[in-house]
């Protein structure tokens, strides 16, 4: 890890660490980078730049982790014997699964501790999805055709890549430290000058796109640094939280929540700015013939700061690792038969993805109940006529809205405690000292969800009039 200074001075003067603050210097590099490659390499032959990206990306590693990208090598090197022995099969995707996984399985036991840390694994566990998706798109490119699905036979590859291709797809350096992920097809189209709004092969317009992106993850960054002096994560394991009221307790824990999530979003968005400006992010044309940069949008801005839902929140926040897990995991779970199943397994994945503190499997939980609750909560508005029209009423609509917010607002920040805190030890003090507010209430909902439906349902209009003759 580099040990500079001024790094030291900065992360001083921040009230950060130096790891946090070479990790954000590592992805705003991302950004005189890409407009080097936009100026210099557009147009220019694929393998200069494949040997571009890889150079860059192991020099962002290397800046920040030390000797610890060896690591990041052998995996790369690794997958892409997998894929040149075994071929596109099943048992390579069976095998990307296993030893990606349990090496950076083997990375968490190692090295983490009680805390969260950035370290090597904090990258790796990115590129351990990316390439478990090359060697799974490797093999949904050897299917038959007609056994593929609609985005199998968008990301598929039909060919072997070339451990170049392979090198630069894994260290591009606008996904290489926090994501986003982006398939081998995309990176190609890349390379080869598809990804433009210039249908006249000149360089694309994506310098200002890439720059907002880059402001609005730089605010978000120094948003978090300002409010997380007060609104910090260790401050719920102190004497002066437990010693304050349930309501101070609650209310401190929901604008934590957000505070805390503007940590990934400036990230997220910093990440993002890089990757529009290198044009792997064009996403063809709006419905008004504007250019739309925004296939690796990890964040939906406007939706998650206007969520309503829970589901608002998943489907605003993390959109590509949420799309990865959706078509490497969930979708290939359709054997089980049952969605609920398929549901649990994919965040159960996710889960152990992240590591192994109990706090990711309580939140995930937490989330799989929320969301669940949440679909009961619909379905009972279809099942009751009579419900569905209080619920539209133009007077009780705005004021129920408010309701919906309310609770949204006040259980954001509750499922992020055990992500944060890790230790059940921690997380689970906190959750008693709130009583337990955010699982009960809706596990009695979704318990008693069937007798309600079966109470709010309507009576058959034949078996009343059957009633009515008796």
């Amino acid at each position: 890890m580099a040990d500079l200074g001024l790094v030291k001075t900065l992360a001083g003067a921040f009230g950060t660490n130096e790891a946090s603050l070479t990790l954000i210097l590592g992805l705003l590099a991302g950004y005189p980078l890409a407009y080097f490659q936009r100026q210099f390499l557009f147009g220019k032959s694929a393998t200069l730049h494949h040997v571009y990206f890889t150079l860059t990306g192991l020099g962002i590693l290397y800046a920040n982790f030390g000797t610890d990208i060896l690591h990041h090598v052998i995996c790369v090197f690794t997958n892409y014997l997998l894929m040149r022995t075994v071929g596109p099969k099943l048992l390579s995707v069976q095998l990307a699964f296993l030893f990606n996984m349990g090496y950076l399985l083997a990375g968490y036991h190692f090295c983490a501790s009680n805390t969260y840390d950035v370290m090597w694994t904090t990258p790796h566990c990115v590129m351990t999805l990316r390439l478990i998706g090359l060697v799974t798109d490797h093999f949904d490119g050897g299917k038959d055709p007609a056994e593929q699905s609609a985005d199998q036979k968008k990301l598929g590859l039909t060919r072997t890549p070339s451990l170049l291709e392979v090198a630069g797809h894994s260290f591009h350096f606008g996904g290489v430290l926090v994501g986003p992920q982006f398939p081998m097809r995309m990176y190609l189209d890349m390379i080869e000058g598809k990804l433009t709004d210039n249908s006249e092969g000149k360089r694309p317009a994506c310098v200002v796109p890439a720059l907002k992106r880059m402001a609005l993850g730089l605010a978000y960054t120094v948003v978090f640094a300002i409010l997380n002096g007060y609104y910090y994560d260790d401050y719920m394991t102190e004497p002066a939280f437990f010693e304050s009221s349930w309501l101070q307790k609650y209310l401190f824990v929901l604008i934590w929540g957000k505070v805390m999530l503007y940590k990934y979003v400036g990230c997220w968005l910093l990440a993002e700015g890089s990757c529009i400006l290198s044009s792997l992010t064009y996403n063809g044309r709006d419905e008004r013939g504007n250019p739309l940069w925004d296939s690796c949008k990890n964040i939906k801005l406007s939706k998650f700061e206007m969520v309503m839902s829970f589901q608002d929140v998943i489907d605003s926040f993390n959109i590509n690792t949420n799309k990865w897990a959706a078509h490497y995991v969930y979708k290939r779970l359709k054997f089980l038969n049952n969605r609920m199943l398929s549901q649990l397994f994919t965040l159960v994945f996710l889960a152990l993805w992240h590591g192994f503190h109990s706090g990711y499997y309580a939140c995930f939980f937490l989330e799989l109940v929320y969301v669940n609750a949440e679909k009961q909560a619909h379905a009972l508005l279809k099942v009751s006529p009579l419900v569905s029209s209080v619920v539209r009423h133009p007077v009780a609509r705005p004021v129920l809205l408010v309701a919906l917010k309310l609770v949204l607002l006040a259980h954001l920040g509750y499922p992020l405690v055990p992500f944060a805190l890790l230790k059940s030890g921690k997380w689970w003090q906190v959750h008693k000292s709130l009583y337990f507010t955010g699982h009960w209430p809706f596990l009695i909902f979704i318990a008693a969800a069937p007798f309600l439906k079966k109470l709010l349902k309507p009576r058959d209009s034949k078996t009343s009039k059957e009633t009515k003759s008796d």
